[in-house]
């Protein structure tokens, strides 16, 4: 058909129909070209031009693929710090938002084959917090910012101080409560009981009081009769007393301990992360299904890795070295033998590199000694492998 003259009305309406969003299914991401209808884009799709771009595209599909996905990520995640924040938001709200824009980059060209997979993706690199509702999925943005990072560490040290402090204050109180109980002791004091106070009243007023001066007992005598007997029960109360106290130290300090516990183990959780794979270390294989079995087993060495999940290893066999793709989930650490080289895959040390020094089978971890010298106990197996 011939392309409609300016300034008539059919020009018009296709121009206010360019400027407008289209259906995303009738768009090419390689050839970054809208089409109107099906019709449109299935005559698009046997065109020249179309045909040219994707044998460009079918070359290096990996690099196209990942491009996108950067571009896709890094709008969707500057969209939602900027308009959002951290606070927490439906996914889909979001997706509409970006999708908005009529340059954005297509989700079907990138390596996410739904929304869901990507959410899924972004709290695997903990991007987001990811929950998911009846509603669906919400996501909260996690701000890595330094500025973000210095005040929360800010924020916990100040909680340290403070606990700290407590626990200063509780064992001077402690303290004080012990001395007063030493002195006590020592003064022979009843704490317990006082002495009712006495009012003398006379009874017969008429009635003569009479003074008698008799010789005053010695002092020893008077002081031993106003101090109160000291009874089998009053000491076995005093013992009573002492172990509740006792008792109450013990949790007080329990609860202390305890809590330096859960402090420890949450700091090694944050320590821990998904990813755990590095080039130049070897890895056994677990997929009994790759090349029908063949490479069960069989141990390699990682030279590069993809999206941090990702390996491409390369085994030996009876064809000479191999290279394959395969998922972290597939591989596990290699366990060499004592006084051979190992790198620290994750945890506090992820990086590091040693010496393997002994391995307890039965509670399956290791000691390692690290190049500086520093000598880490009870290392568990999926935390470190051989190296080359």
């Amino acid at each position: 058909m011939p392309k409609a003259e300016a300034g008539t009305s059919k020009a018009l309406a296709n121009k206010m129909k360019s400027k407008g969003l289209q259906k995303l299914r009738w768009y090419c991401q390689v050839c970054e070209k809208q089409c109107r209808d099906e019709n449109g884009f299935k005559c698009h799709v046997l065109s020249e031009a179309h045909q040219r771009q994707m044998k460009l595209f079918g070359g290096n599909v990996d690099k196209q693929v990942n491009s996108y996905s950067r571009e896709f990520s890094s709008g969707f995640i500057s969209l939602l710090s900027r308009q959002y924040g951290t606070r927490r938001v439906h996914a889909n709200h979001v997706y509409q938002e970006y999708i908005r824009d009529k340059q954005h980059t297509h989700m079907n060209a990138t390596r996410w084959h739904s929304l869901t997979d990507f959410v899924l993706w972004l709290g695997k690199e903990r991007i987001c917090n990811i929950e998911e509702t009846e509603r669906g999925w919400f996501i909260t943005w996690i701000d890595n910012s330094p500025e973000a990072l210095a005040k929360r560490e800010l924020q916990e040290h100040k909680a340290k101080v403070e606990l700290d402090a407590g626990r200063i204050q509780e064992i001077l109180i402690n303290r004080q409560i012990e001395k007063a109980k030493e002195k006590a002791r020592e003064l022979n004091l009843n704490l317990e009981f006082k002495e009712e106070e006495k009012v003398l009243e006379r009874e017969n007023q008429e009635e003569i009081i009479k003074l008698d001066f008799k010789a005053i007992k010695s002092g020893i005598e008077s002081k031993s009769a106003l101090k109160p007997l000291k009874t089998i029960f009053d000491e076995d109360e005093e013992s009573e007393k002492e172990e509740v106290n006792e008792s109450k130290r013990r949790n007080v300090f329990g609860e202390i301990k305890e809590k330096e516990e859960n402090k420890k183990m949450k700091k090694e959780k944050e320590t821990v992360l998904e990813n755990w794979l590095h080039p130049n270390i070897w890895v056994k294989v677990l997929n009994k299904e790759l090349e029908d079995g063949k490479f069960y087993k069989k141990k390699g060495i990682v030279v590069k890795v993809i999206d941090r999940f990702i390996a491409q290893i390369e085994i030996e066999d009876e064809r000479g070295k191999v290279m394959i793709r395969i998922d972290q989930d597939e591989l596990e650490t290699v366990i060499p033998a004592i006084g051979k080289k190992v790198l620290i895959v994750n945890g506090e040390r992820r990086g590091s590199v040693g010496i393997l020094e002994e391995i307890d089978f039965e509670r399956y971890n290791a000691t390692i000694k690290l190049s500086n010298g520093v000598l880490l106990k009870k290392i568990p197996y999926e935390y470190f492998s051989k190296s080359i």
